[in-house]
């Protein structure tokens, strides 16, 4: 719980209030951020193949006693209107460098993390007006920019509240990270091997066969 009061305040009541300070991020070493009430520094990442049947949000707190997620949740808003929610509860355990997972359940299965809230397939998707967002009104990414092709994320980038295009970046892998602490990068480096092996040899085995032929 955090007490928040304004000079007023003190004059009067003051309320008690929890807050969350969990926000869409990537983090880099030593990074410090706040929530609602108290901004720092944020970044943020989303990711969805190409149709859509694989997508994770990642949310991080580098702060102790932010695992308070009850009463908060996650939504995709295209054009101002809400389309699709998921609500959060408590985590089990304090909130310090740890990240929340809200993904599609095959994450488990394609990439060995589970994710700790699970969304349908396509719950959001790239546009314009399209943004996600962690509140009540804490933190937004906007999805102009989110990539399609399966392998790439999109990175809201550390100190800006993701409100257009120009706050965003690409990573070029995305790595989704639950509370338990297990990652997984997408995709695979071994997959990538294997599917490269697979290319060259079914070319190999295409120009013997047009060798015999000729």
């Amino acid at each position: 719980m955090e007490q928040i009061c304004s000079t007023l305040d003190r004059l009067f009541n003051c309320s008690s209030v929890r807050v969350s300070r969990f926000e869409f991020q990537i983090v880099p070493a030593g990074s410090v951020f706040g929530g609602l009430l108290l901004p720092g520094e944020a970044g943020r990442e989303a990711y969805t193949n190409g149709d859509g049947s694989v997508q994770f949000i990642e949310l991080f707190s580098s702060v102790s006693n932010q695992q308070f997620l009850d009463g908060h949740s996650l939504t995709y808003i295209v054009n101002g209107t809400t389309t699709s929610t998921v609500n959060f509860t408590d985590l089990g355990a304090d909130s310090l460098n740890k990240a929340v997972l809200i993904g599609t359940s095959n994450l488990t299965t394609l990439y060995g993390v589970t994710p700790d809230f699970v969304i349908p397939a396509n719950f959001f998707s790239a546009g314009a007006n399209n943004t996600l967002s962690f509140g009540p009104g804490q933190d937004i990414i906007n999805l102009t920019n989110l990539p399609g092709g399966g392998v790439q994320s999109l990175d809201g980038l550390v100190g800006n509240d993701g409100q257009t295009a120009g706050d965003t970046a690409i990573n070029a892998q995305a790595t989704p990270t639950n509370f338990a602490g297990n990652t997984a990068v997408i995709p695979e480096p071994g997959a990538v091997s294997l599917s490269l092996i697979a290319s060259i040899s079914l070319i190999l085995r295409r120009k013997r066969r047009f060798s015999v032929r000729t």
